[in-house]
């Protein structure tokens, strides 16, 4: 089956004009005929998405889309690499957020992205890196750090992911300056998230570092539920929940192969003691990995959790799956920002607001290609590899010309 039809090259063209009506292009026109910034942005989503990361061989796609890619997408002429360079170090990057809310809401109400994995969807927070360069942070939402004498910055965000979705997208991130942290983060993001998508997701999960008692009672008091993971700076509760499962039976386990290796994961569950305390929870969990090794080698590794969900809402078999959500955001959404876009190796542009800017054209990216590859054929029964959704999302951008003449316009 041709993974590139006529009609999936046309989403891929519709899908990517995205609005930037909020950002502010910081250009003085003055008279000067210059490209529009949507299309600027646009170009560049585009170019990261067919696995373009360097501006010049962005300004190439630019020269081979088709008037049919360009026209939809305002891009009206080749764009060299400098212009791009500018836009990246001079925009501020307030107004990408309200971009990203509403192609989530374009996708959502097209049915695109759907809580298709898990019934009233669940959604994923944890922290990622950005990228890091050694000299003087170029703007305070950087965080500058010491190094052997030497000074260095770093970018780094919280993300949500709706991990209850085949496409995995990113619903929203916050950039975290110096002295803060993630559990300080969470309020703020949490609120603006339920506020924006009040009956997307029903879960919440997070890793370690995000758990406390008032983030717990915030999610209490917002309606939902939260699935945290706990270790060792929970210097009571985490020893006290380490006993209690110790003895509990296995309710459920899964088997299958990663990477060549046998995986078996187990789940123990005990409701949560009267004797501890914690906002709205009701159960503590036990998640057992363990590994098998080609010379028969085993390796276990054990992760506790902490619950509101009630007793009875979810079988264990259900909340297995739950954790197993999770790591969908590091995983998926986190290793292919890593991997595939290379955002923590790759600064197209470290001056001014460039670090930032890109950071949150790569979110916009990566929902792009993730919707794109949840609808592509699967192959063995999984999703296309990453290499191959990138070429098709190329060869979409520049095959709707030769598909124009046997296509109405307003496919188009």
């Amino acid at each position: 089956m041709a993974l590139l039809t006529a009609s999936r090259a046309a989403r891929v063209v519709g899908r990517a004009r995205l609005d930037f009506e909020f950002v502010q292009d910081p250009r003085a026109y003055k008279g000067k005929k210059i490209v529009p910034l949507p299309a600027l942005m646009r170009l560049m989503v585009t170019g990261f998405g067919s696995g373009r990361m360097v501006l010049r061989s962005i300004e190439d796609i630019s020269a081979d889309m088709p008037s049919a890619t360009r026209k939809p997408l305002g891009i009206p002429c080749r764009v060299s690499d400098t212009p791009l360079w500018q836009i990246l170090k001079r925009t501020n990057p307030a107004g990408f957020r309200e971009t990203l809310f509403q192609s989530l809401r374009r996708d959502l109400d097209s049915k695109a992205i759907a809580n298709d994995l898990f019934p009233g969807g669940v959604v994923a927070y944890d922290g990622k890196g950005a990228g890091s360069e050694w000299g003087e942070a170029p703007n305070d939402q950087c965080r500058t750090r010491t190094a052997g004498g030497e000074a260095y910055w770093d970018i780094f965000a919280l993300r949500a992911c709706l991990v209850s979705s085949s496409a995995a997208p990113v619903i929203d991130q916050e950039l975290i300056p110096n002295k803060k942290g993630e559990p300080t983060t969470f309020p703020k993001m949490f609120e603006r998230d339920v506020g924006r998508f009040p009956r997307l997701f029903r879960y919440v999960t997070g890793d370690a570092g995000l758990p406390s008692g008032s983030n717990a009672q915030l999610v209490i008091d917002r309606g939902k539920l939260y699935l945290w993971q706990i270790k060792g700076n929970f210097g009571v509760l985490y020893p006290l929940a380490l006993e209690l499962l110790k003895n509990s039976p296995i309710l459920a386990s899964t088997t299958d192969r990663y990477q060549g290796k046998e995986v078996r994961r187990e789940i123990r569950r005990v409701a949560f003691p009267d004797n501890a305390a914690f906002p709205g929870a009701t159960q503590l969990i036990g998640v057992r990995q363990i590994r098998t090794n080609e010379d028969g080698t085993q390796e276990c590794e054990d992760r506790i959790y902490i619950s509101s969900i009630p007793w009875r809402e979810l079988s264990p078999k259900r909340l297995l799956l739950l954790v197993r959500l999770h790591w969908r955001i590091e995983n998926g959404a986190n290793w292919t920002a890593d991997v595939i876009l290379e955002e923590d190796s790759r600064r197209p542009c470290n001056k001014g607001f460039g670090p930032n800017v890109v950071s949150w054209l790569l979110v916009l990216t990566y929902n792009l290609i993730a919707v794109f590859r949840a609808h592509l054929p699967k192959k063995d029964r999984l999703p296309q590899r990453w290499e191959r959704v990138r070429e098709v999302f190329y060869q979409a951008l520049l095959g709707t010309a030769a598909q124009e003449r046997r296509q109405p316009a307003t496919e188009v």
